[in-house]
């Protein structure tokens, strides 16, 4: 009888990163990066820099970066101690997340990091909730069609100096309607299994969301490194498995983000 492993949280987000150089020799709104969830090639999420001039005939210009929200994206403000999630926090429905308190949280159109004055540093400090971090993760909802969907954006910058500001580095969100997703994690893909025998062959029946049909399903025998995964022809949301003989390897699965 083959034995069969099969990996029961196994979706894998290709991360994506956005490098950007402050382009503050110019006065005017910069779109630094933008997010289109649904494919409809309209932005849903746009993190934004505006820079303007302070005062006439000086270097000092004020600098703003903030996230825009359209097309029935709301960003969650977790309370009100602090707008950001945990890392591995439940970013979801009111109830979901621990934490989330319906009373103090809000549903918001922009998020706005601190505003401040490049070359002039007395003149406005930074919000004491951003002074000293260097990584902040921010949950949205998105409503899509008849659904909503929970995700998340992670925004880094390499040190807490005053000027250094924010910049969005990985991002990700759960296409399985009403589904939760942990902040700076993939989403959860649950994989069904049912052993089917019509008499003469037993499968393994592998099943999961028809949200995710489109994700490319791989296997291998081995999860020893380096590990090799290999595309495994599916009938889009299903596949069956042969169980075949004994000396049949040992198979291990995965569903992959396309």
């Amino acid at each position: 009888m083959t034995k069969i492993t099969f990996l029961a949280v196994v979706a894998l987000l290709i991360v994506r990163c956005i490098g950007q150089q402050l382009p503050l020799s110019q006065v005017g709104l910069y779109s630094l990066s933008s997010i289109d969830l649904d494919g409809d090639q309209k932005p849903d999420l746009v993190y934004r820099l505006n820079v303007s001039e302070f005062r006439a005939n000086s270097d000092t210009y004020t600098v703003a970066t903030r996230v825009v929200v359209s097309n029935g994206v709301s960003i969650l403000r977790l309370n009100s101690s602090g707008p950001d999630f945990s890392s591995g926090q439940t970013v979801g429905p009111l109830g979901t997340t621990p934490g989330f308190d319906p009373y103090l949280c809000s549903f918001l159109e922009e998020f706005v990091f601190p505003t401040w004055f490049y070359f002039d540093r007395a003149h406005f400090l930074p919000d004491p909730f951003f002074t000293n971090k260097t990584s902040v993760l921010i949950g949205f909802q998105a409503q899509l069609e008849d659904s909503k969907h929970y995700g998340w954006l992670q925004f880094d910058r390499s040190s807490t100096a005053f000027t250094n500001f924010f910049q969005l580095t990985k991002w990700d969100w759960n296409p399985i309607p009403d589904a939760t997703i942990r902040a700076g994690f993939p989403p959860e893909i649950p994989l069904n299994t049912e052993l089917v025998s019509d008499g003469a062959e037993t499968v393994l029946r592998l099943s999961w969301p028809g949200a995710v049909a489109n994700w490319i399903l791989e296997s291998t025998t081995s999860l020893t490194a380096p590990i090799e995964w290999e595309f495994y022809p599916t009938g889009g949301a299903s596949v069956d498995v042969p169980v075949g003989e004994a000396s049949d390897p040992v198979r291990y699965f995965r569903l992959r983000q396309p």
